[in-house]
């Protein structure tokens, strides 16, 4: 019988995701801003863009470090969606956040019409996804991933924890 007690995985959170970490493990918060940070260092056509969700959806140390660079357009997905494809056709690269369930659902003609249509160069990056929100069923995207990967032309990725999100953005800016 071993009298060692047992490390519980703790859970960390960050508005874009939850993850499970032991106890010790370096744990980022807002990983998905820092490591946009990072990046948009050596990026300057790098543009951020939230639905009134910064602090939300990770964007917060993005608009502190690069204020000329982000873009708040109110609850209003459309909008959101609209100025980023306007603006990936003027050569930015816009990374627009909001709550996957308002992203997809309340973006989803422009997602499929001004943005995959036409193959701009636009990062939607959505918090909350499936059924990981406490807000209730309004907050939910169960059909989320369902939905983006019906759109011909458009990638879809799911990283599954903080490190994931961190290897992301990279990749796909």
């Amino acid at each position: 019988m071993n009298d060692t007690p047992q490390q519980k995985p703790r859970l960390t959170t960050s508005a874009m995701i939850a993850s499970i970490a032991s106890e010790g493990q370096r744990v980022t918060a807002a990983p998905f801003g820092h490591a946009l940070v990072r990046y948009a260092a050596e990026r300057p056509e790098i543009l951020g863009l939230t639905a009134d969700l910064a602090k939300y959806t990770d964007l917060l140390p993005f608009a502190q470090a690069y204020p000329d660079r982000f873009f708040q357009m109110g609850m209003a997905e459309q909008v959101l969606l609209g100025a980023a494809g306007g603006l990936a056709k003027e050569g930015f690269t816009p990374f627009a956040t909001t709550y996957a369930v308002f992203g997809t659902r309340r973006g989803y003609d422009f997602i499929h019409q001004v943005i995959a249509e036409d193959n701009l160069n636009v990062k939607l990056c959505c918090a909350l996804p499936g059924l990981t929100t406490g807000y209730g069923p309004s907050h939910q995207a169960t059909d989320d991933l369902a939905m983006m990967r019906a759109i011909p032309g458009l990638t879809v990725i799911d990283p599954c924890d903080a490190l994931d999100i961190e290897q992301a953005v990279p990749q796909i800016a």
